[in-house]
């Protein structure tokens, strides 16, 4: 494998939380996503605040490819917050159109950077969202 992986630690805000993933799954998904060949990454994961109903985790990946900070959210692993609409694998398939709907229209929404859509459970154990990280507070 092409990453080297890191110790994994919460954040200082969920602490007492569980990281529901480890390095070297999100180290073999980014190595086969966004390949690195003959360049050592580097994955450090910790806890952050938001995801009343899913987890949601911040990679930090060296080299920052395909950015330094990943945002990791996955599926709700008990009951899903919305049961997904007809045409729709998971709840992020949902949430994935919605943000890029947004994204690609006039709105004026902020939204973090969408990276990509991994609706296969063999990398994280279920579906999940990658985007950009963003500085700030989530709107509740």
């Amino acid at each position: 494998m092409a990453s080297r992986l890191e110790e994994q630690h919460a954040g200082p805000t969920k602490a007492d939380r569980a990281l529901p993933i480890t390095v070297e799954q999100v180290a073999r998904w980014l190595d086969h996503r966004w390949p690195a060949p003959g360049r050592n990454r580097t994955v450090h994961l910790e806890m952050t605040e938001g995801g009343n109903c899913s987890a949601i985790v911040v990679a930090h990946v060296s080299p920052p490819i395909p950015a330094a900070r990943v945002v990791l959210r996955l599926e709700s692993a008990n009951e899903p917050a919305f049961a997904p609409a007809p045409g729709f694998r998971s709840e992020c398939a949902m949430q994935f159109a919605v943000q890029s709907a947004i994204a690609g229209s006039d709105a004026k929404v902020a939204l973090p950077p969408l990276l990509a859509l991994e609706e296969d459970p063999a990398f994280l154990g279920r579906p999940f969202i990658a985007m950009g990280h963003v500085l700030g507070s989530v709107a509740r």
